[in-house]
């Protein structure tokens, strides 16, 4: 991946969620403010009052070529493109609101703000129609998804549930997920995995059966953004850190270090990720940080997707092993061996 471009102060506190729209791309900020920016460009558009509070979420409806956006002060605003953004409802749930997901396969808007996942079908392509709810957490729901179908949601109860949302059943509860709160969740959809991340400051990888395969320890911080990058096959986790930390998701191997080109040098000393986006649309990743930036990094195959570094001495030789099994390589520079 490949920086392809960064926004700077994006707004003028700090910008909590990003979307991409219309060929158009969305953020929404702390100061109750949606932005539009020229995709391909990065420059601002325009600038929208959007709601009384912070813009805590965005998401797009892409059957129904919607966009909705959610606020701390408990109302979701339903926009639509014609000639220019337009809000043609505002639905009030009376809680505050921390996540959006669209469910194309149901055609459900599954918002989230407490212990409850609210349920909100789209009416005449407006307005929001109570559609049910689920309520198997027993605190504040911190991540939902959707994956085939089925609701995927991690939660401060420590939980992680996977449901079916026809019958409202559990398929999958991870009771004591973590030793703290669930703060997110990704879904690697090449070895149907669930990796969550906590306030515990630990990244665990589980199987489709709930069985921990790895456990990542060691982070600074709370895991504040996770996204699974298919195009690479690596995960991303951002823990307001200088970087985000890229691992490989088969053997779950920091990385980090061999991807080259992930940080602007801009302020680089002063810049901690927060939140990760990623866009399969356009094969796009995007992470906002404290600097109040947009990064948006892009594919390139042209460029090496690892860099090894082999020491002071030049490679001499190459050889690639097809299996996982370890291999020993053995370099001399004796007279005998030349």
């Amino acid at each position: 991946m490949e920086i392809r471009g960064v926004i700077r102060d994006a707004h003028s506190v700090a910008v909590l969620c990003v979307a991409i729209f219309n060929g158009r791309l969305y953020t929404g900020g702390d100061d109750s403010i949606i932005r539009v920016w020229d995709y391909d460009t990065l420059k601002l558009y325009k600038s929208l009052p959007a709601h009384n509070g912070p813009v805590t979420c965005l998401e797009t409806g892409k059957e129904c070529k919607t966009l909705f956006s959610a606020s701390s002060d408990g109302t979701i605003n339903v926009w639509i493109w014609n000639s220019g953004l337009k809000i043609v409802s505002v639905t009030k749930t009376l809680i505050p609101i921390s996540c959006l997901c669209w469910s194309s396969a149901r055609r459900v808007l599954l918002v989230t703000g407490k212990e409850s996942i609210l349920m909100f079908s789209l009416q005449d392509g407006k307005k929001l129609v109570p559609a049910g709810k689920l309520d198997h957490h027993s605190d504040i729901v911190t991540s939902v998804m959707v994956h085939e179908g089925k609701i995927l949601s991690g939660s401060h109860d420590r939980s992680i549930h996977v449901v079916d949302p026809a019958t409202g059943r559990s398929l999958l509860k991870i009771p004591r997920a973590h030793k703290a709160g669930v703060s997110a969740l990704a879904y690697d959809t090449d070895t149907d995995t669930i990796t969550s991340g906590s306030y515990d400051q630990r990244v665990k990888v589980w199987s489709k059966d709930g069985v921990c395969m790895h456990e990542l320890k060691g982070l600074s911080d709370t895991v504040t953004g996770l996204e699974y990058n298919p195009v690479t096959k690596t995960i991303w986790v951002a823990a307001n850190s200088p970087q985000p930390l890229i691992f490989d998701a088969a053997s779950v191997i920091n990385v980090t270090e061999y991807v080259s080109g992930v940080v602007p040098a801009h302020r680089a000393e002063m810049r901690l990720f927060q939140k990760l986006y990623w866009f399969q649309e356009t094969q796009e990743m995007m992470g906002t940080t404290n600097l109040r930036e947009v990064i948006v990094w892009r594919w390139s195959p042209t460029r090496p997707v690892t860099t090894l570094h082999v020491g002071d001495l030049p490679p001499e030789a190459l050889c690639y092993s097809p299996s996982m099994v370890p291999t020993l390589d053995f370099t001399c520079t004796c007279d005998d061996c030349k």
